[in-house]
């Protein structure tokens, strides 16, 4: 069997805080390139990415119906 720790810091399954996801999101909305965000915070290019995937995927418009006019 393997150990999982928890805290109320971090979601499960994920290794990556709450809090440093929040400052990922604060600077995809800058001016900043995806190498910079991850060299300033400490984490792979790849966690960048992955956290703009799930932002894009939370926010995805439901194109199943037509506006009411």
């Amino acid at each position: 069997t393997t150990f999982n720790a928890t805290s109320y810091l971090f979601e499960k399954q994920r290794t990556i805080s709450r809090d440093l996801r929040r400052e990922v999101i604060l600077r995809l909305t800058r001016i900043q390139t995806i190498k910079d965000i991850a060299h300033d915070l400490f984490i792979s290019e790849a966690s960048v990415q992955r956290i703009l995937l799930d932002l894009a995927d939370q926010y995805k418009p439901n194109l199943n119906y037509l506006p009411e006019t």
